[in-house]
């Protein structure tokens, strides 16, 4: 059986065809338009694929946020991940994740789950997210840069569960009202609409924030002081020393 051929990816990627997959693991199902394992598909860079669209570039990691609302049946294109990544769910999110040449596998996880997976070390094959009409799919991706680490198991975490620790940073949920310090290298995501002070290098701004964005705090600041006279949950991922 010939193999498929992707004229626009790494050659790793046409060595193997199925790898874990992606996202949530539920129950298997075959959707209408799966392709099937000797099509000849359309796969790009997670960077080049036209739903998720690049916030936040810089020499530690590159953030993209996904923000799918279907009110038709709606998918990605085939894409690839070759860096570590923490996915923040910003929206209940729920659809299918098909990996090439593979079934469609349900996932369903409300907003604030997190999701780490090592894809540097595992190589996984390219992918797609298919939103049912009806269905919302939201989420920011953080791919980390720098050396592969050994490959881990995906970690997953709860909205309600405590912080945790991947390889690159540490990673706080932090919910809050009045003020909060921020180490430098450190990346705000919003899961909700707030308003907030922000005090950098001796100046103030007003962050206006909605659900998924982004604030990032450099290694230039001492420290970044955050306040708001509301509730405000955001996830905070503060990068470890190279």
């Amino acid at each position: 059986m010939m193999r498929p051929s992707f004229p626009h990816i790494p050659q790793w990627l046409c060595n193997t065809l199925l790898v874990p997959s992606l996202f949530f693991c539920g129950q298997a199902a075959t959707l209408a338009g799966s392709v099937p394992e000797a099509a000849v598909v359309e796969v790009v860079s997670v960077f080049e694929e036209p739903s998720h669209h690049i916030i936040l570039a810089n020499d530690r990691l590159s953030v993209y946020r996904v923000d799918i609302q279907a009110t038709e049946d709606s998918r990605t294109l085939y894409h690839y991940h070759e860096n570590d990544q923490l996915t923040v769910l910003t929206l209940d999110s729920s659809g299918f994740d098909q990996r090439l040449g593979g079934t469609a596998e349900r996932f369903q996880a409300p907003a604030g789950t997190l999701l780490f997976t090592s894809y540097s070390a595992e190589k996984a094959v390219p992918h797609q997210i298919l939103v049912p009409a009806g269905e919302q799919f939201g989420v920011i991706g953080i791919e980390f840069s720098g050396p592969p680490y050994p490959q881990l198991e995906k970690r997953y975490s709860a909205p309600t569960e405590s912080d945790f620790e991947i390889p690159q940073a540490q990673v706080r949920r932090l919910q809050f009202e009045g003020d909060e310090t921020l180490h430098p290298n450190s990346l705000m995501v919003s899961l909700g609409n707030y308003t907030l002070n922000v005090e950098e290098q001796g100046a103030t701004t007003i962050w206006k924030a909605k659900r998924g964005d982004v604030h990032w705090v450099d290694a230039r600041a001492s420290a970044s002081v955050i306040s708001t006279v509301s509730p405000a949950r955001l996830i905070v991922v503060t990068l470890k020393p190279r």
